[in-house]
Parts: C-alpha cells; structure tokens; sequence
C-alpha cells in the first residue's frame, strides 16, 4: 500500500495499516477549515521530512518501526529503567495459596527453586528454538510472534542511547546466578542438548554453595562488590560507571562481554529476605536488593529465602506480554507436571543431592572475581543510595476482588475492560476532585511490527459519566452507556492502527534524527497535560502470577488488572505514605457504586443487556 500526503506527492511503501491508518487519520484531521490550523499543522510538522526518514529507515532494515520505537520510547531514554520502566511480577501458581495469598511455596527450599526457574528457562529456550510458544490469542485474533525473537536481549547502557544485545536462543547457554552481590556463570548445557534434571539441581546447589561461601568471607562487602548495583544508576551515569570498570581489566571485559551475549536466564538469590505474601512479593520483586540485581536483563528471576519466585524484567526489545506475561504462564504449564515426577517429588521434599553429580557440578560453576577500584566502588553505593531513597516513593499492593469478574460483567451486559477503566477513573476522581489522563496500553501485535497504541480512556464521555456518578445525578445509567461505547471505539481504533499517540511518537522521532525543530505542538501546555498519564493501567493476560510496572509520577497511580472469569485481580502501585492502600479501597468502592449503575441500566434496557 502507498500513502499519499495531501497536499504533496510524497509516496512511500509503508506496512499497511500500522503506519498508514494512524498517518491518514492524523492528517485527515489537518484538513481544517482555517488556513492557520491547516498551515500549522502542514509547514510546521513537516510531515513530508518525516515520510523522507521513515523511508530511510525502511530501506536500511526489515524491522524499522521497531527501531523508530526503541529509539523514541525506550533506548534515548536516561532516567533508571528500574521503577520507571521495567516490569515485575510474583509467582501465584506454586508458590502462593490460592485463596489467601500467603506463601506457600510447593519447593521450599530456595535453592531447588531456582533450579527449578532455571529448568522452565530450558524449556522456554526451546520452543523458541522450535517456535512452538503457545500464546493466548487475544479477541481469537492470531499475534505476531516476531518479538519473541528477541526475547533473549541485554540491554547495555551507553552515552545518550542504549543498545540492545538481541541474542539467538541457541547461543543461550550460561545462568548468571546472583547472591547478595556475588555472581556466578553457571552451565547448563551438554554440548548442544539442555543437561539433565538431576545435573541441572546439582550445578545450582554447588553455584550456591560457592556463592554463600564468597559472601561470608571478610574480603567481600556487597556494598563495594555489587556491580550488578550499577545497572540502577541513571542511564548516562551507568554507560561511564561500566566503561570505567571494562578500562580497569581484560577479566572484567570478558564477563561484561558475556553477560551481555550468553546469558539464558539470571537467577537472584535474595537469601535474606522471605516473603510472607503477595503484596511482599511485589515490593521486593519491584524495589528491593538492588545490590542483588542486573536491571538490564530481561529475563530476571528472583528467589526468596523461603523459595517464592517473582520476576524483573527489562522490556524495551520486546512489550511486557511477551517478555513476562506468557512465559511465566507457560513455564508454569511445565513445572505443575514436573514436580509430581520422581525427580520432581525429590526437589520438593528436599531430598538430598548425589555425591556423584556435585563432583561433576564442581567445574561448571565459575565465580566472578572483579577487579575494582575505589572510583567504581564509589559508583555502587551511590548505585545503591539513590535506589533506596527513590524506592521510598513507591508502594505496590496485590489486590483482588472476587465480588465481581467476566461471569458478573456478562450478566450485565457490560463490556469488562471499560468497567475497570471507569472504576479507577471514578477512583482518582474521588480522591482527587478532579480527572486525570490515563495511558491504557493497547496491543497491536495484529500487525507484524506492531508494539503497543494508547487507548486515551478519558473520553468526555467518560467525564460526563464519572460526574454524574459522583453527583449521585439520576442520568447515570445513560451517561455509562455513552461512555461505554465512546471506550468501545476508542480501544477499537487504538488495537487497529488507527491512535494517534505512536504517530506523534514517529514524528517526533524523526524530526528529531532530522535535525529539524520541535514544533510548539509539542510543547503546548494543553499537549504536556495530555501526555503527563498519572493514571497508567494495563489490562493484563494470564492466571499464574500477578504483577505490572510501577507509576510513571510521583502523584500517580499505577493500575495493572487481570480480569478472570470470577474475580478482578490488579497489581496496584502509588506514592509512599498509605497511598497505595487508600486508593486500593476506594477502587473496591467505585466499583460498587459502578455496578448499581450498570444493574440500573441493566433493569432499564432489558433487551439491549448482552456484551459489547
């Protein structure tokens, strides 16, 4: 398909719709009867430059749509990925009681689980190999599965701009194992085939072993040592405190070398810290131990004292569906079978290693030994300072309601997602007497470079709804319907290619790589409110863990939910002080006032009930 700009004749062969519908929607809208807003929007844009550089990169490689977002979205960006980007979850299936939440890991003992995390990873590796990942399809809609390509990433920080390190799954061989600070390379594979159940437990045990004895040594202070520590400095600062430590020696290139390229999964030994329920989970998994972290990686697993599973990931190469979402779940597929095998029975009961097989075990565990100065060692506690007092304005809740779900949305007739998205609307709106503009992230893997589109849940028919709610007004019901369609179609638009956010994103890309002036567009007082999100929520997919990011502002929210067939589950995120707390039960009491509004329209347009 050809795009033609109005008003020029600037073709360019772009991925129809995915670029197309969100430019020809966007200057559809330019075609305004003033001659100031047409001009404005034309000259100033300069939408023909763009369309120039787009196809510059198209020309230069197969996935530019994916380098215009990495560039824009992700890799230029210098403040620390952990807590402003990066994604985290806690293991429910295995290690957490259903009903309650609390822990109860089905592998207790911490070092069988991280051999367990490291068998899923093995797994995993292969149906990528074989590419065999069974996704939950999504409206019944096939997803592209191109990202999942690039699930083995690093991501290596640099001067203005990161890299990313896109690794084949066959050349994945090596466990970064982390415990309080010390690192261990770890290997798993026999020649090209994954070692055995039984090799794999042995190897991680004697890892641990080695690990728990470096640290108890007086020579090691994980507050000098940590050097995973500094993947949580600021961008900028992170890409100079990593070149000073490669300048220091040869050795400590070579490790930086291969955690940035073999690394199949990096497992973090939170020896000290036990986790009691999921809320815990949740935090530590978020903000805690950054002394015990790789940031940068996306595939950390982190392990408690009392053997629970969470995860940290970094996922500008791939969305947070692809690089958590799915393989925890089909991980989890794997492992349930797993244990009630012998072997499997063994890891749970903590039975005894095999003499034999630690011997074997002794030579594929390598030890880390840095070389460090007093200069890099300054770099890891302020690493380490700054992480602690940025994590002080962040709390996250495991929330769950079973007073409503899918079941109780259908029997009302009410489309479930908009349900949600109006309840934590009516929320900050009671707690702050005023609404908010929220990012709600719209997935459109339709299309085969597709990431993700803003759905702008905040409509004016959204507005008009949360008032009248709030006011107790009697033309609530009809004011929900409104806003249930305008959300229906806005969310629509957004999943097809047709927002407008990631075009504006493209232009500003490429008028940036241009060398071309900002327009005052983006500069606007109206534009900055409307892109300042401080409610950022995700509806999320999978029954296994629970998780999300955490909020973007420090006076924000941020709402990650899982929508079952009977209860709403949400990884909920806010300010320090009780915050998170507070809006989470007023969250529970928007959604009762909301469900008497749906069950009034419900009673009032019997025939209309039926799902959207």
């Amino acid at each position: 398909m050809f795009f033609r700009v109005r008003g020029g004749n600037y073709d360019c062969p772009l991925t129809y719709p995915v670029v197309e519908h969100s430019f020809s929607q966007f200057t559809c809208r330019c075609t305004a009867k003033t001659p100031r807003y047409q001009s404005y929007q034309y000259r100033q844009l300069r939408i023909h430059w763009a369309q120039q550089w787009l196809q510059t990169r198209y020309d230069s490689t197969p996935n530019w749509l994916a380098a215009i977002w990495e560039d824009a979205a992700y890799l230029t960006y210098r403040s620390p990925v952990v807590l402003f980007s990066n994604t985290m979850a806690i293991r429910l299936s295995l290690d957490m009681n259903p009903r309650t939440w609390e822990a109860e890991p089905a592998v207790p003992d911490p070092r069988d689980r991280a051999a367990l995390c490291v068998m899923e990873s093995l797994y995993f590796r292969q149906l990528l190999i074989d590419e065999n990942v069974a996704e939950v399809f999504r409206s019944n809609r096939p997803l592209s599965q191109a990202q999942f390509r690039r699930y083995y990433s690093m991501r290596i920080p640099q001067q203005g701009r990161d890299i990313i390190s896109v690794n084949e799954p066959r050349h994945v061989r090596t466990v970064l194992l982390i415990l309080e600070g010390a690192m261990a390379f770890v290997e798993v594979m026999v020649g090209e085939s994954p070692a055995p159940p039984h090799a794999v437990r042995a190897v991680v045990h004697e890892a641990i072993r080695q690990l728990r004895q470096r640290t108890a040594s007086s020579t090691f202070d994980k507050f000098r040592h940590s050097v995973g520590a500094l993947t949580a400095l600021p961008r900028d600062e992170a890409a100079g405190a990593f070149a000073a430590l490669a300048a220091l020696s040869q050795k400590n290139t070579e490790y930086l070398a291969r955690i940035h390229k073999e690394m199949l999964t990096v497992v973090c030994m939170d020896d000290l810290t036990p986790i009691r329920n999921a809320t815990e989970g949740l935090n530590v998994s978020a903000l805690a131990n950054p002394w015990n972290r790789w940031y940068d990686a996306s595939m950390l697993q982190i392990v408690s004292q009392n053997g629970i599973a969470m995860y940290q990931g970094e996922h500008s190469p791939m969305d947070a569906v692809v690089s958590a979402s799915t393989p925890i779940d089909v991980v989890t597929k794997y492992a349930v079978p797993f244990l009630d095998t012998d072997e499997g029975r063994r890891w749970r009961h903590g039975s005894a290693v095999a003499e034999s097989d630690l011997a074997v075990a002794t030579s594929r565990v390598s030890l880390l030994d840095w070389d460090i100065d007093d200069a890099v060692a300054n770099r890891i506690q302020l690493a380490i300072a700054a992480h602690k007092e940025r994590a002080k304005d962040c709390q996250v809740l495991a929330y769950r309601n079973a007073s409503v779900g899918r079941q109780k949305f259908s029997s009302l007739g009410v489309h479930a997602d908009f349900f949600i998205q109006a309840a934590l609307h009516l929320t900050y709106y009671t707690l702050h007497n005023h609404v908010a503009a929220a990012y709600e992230s719209a997935s459109t893997r339709v299309f085969q470079q597709g990431r993700t589109e803003t759905i702008r849940s905040m409509t004016p028919a959204m507005r008009q709804l949360i008032e009248a709610v709030v006011k107790k007004d009697p033309g609530a019901s009809p004011a929900f319907a409104k806003a249930q369609s305008a959300h229906v179609q806005v969310s629509s638009d957004a999943g097809s290619g047709r927002g407008v956010d990631r075009h504006l994103l493209g232009l500003r890309a490429a008028m940036s790589a241009l060398g071309l002036p900002q327009p005052r567009f983006f500069t606007a007082p109206c534009v900055q409110q409307a892109q300042s999100f401080l409610l950022s929520t995700s509806q999320m997919v999978g029954e296994t863990f629970i998780g999300g990011f955490c909020h973007p502002y420090r006076a924000g929210y941020g709402a990650c939910y899982y929508i079952l067939q009977d209860e709403i589950r949400a990884s909920l995120a806010a300010g320090a002080d009780g915050a998170v707390a507070t809006f989470a039960k007023t969250f529970t009491l928007s959604i009762e006032r909301l469900i008497s509004v749906a069950e009034q329209l419900s009673r009032d347009t019997p025939k209309n009930a039926g799902k959207l």
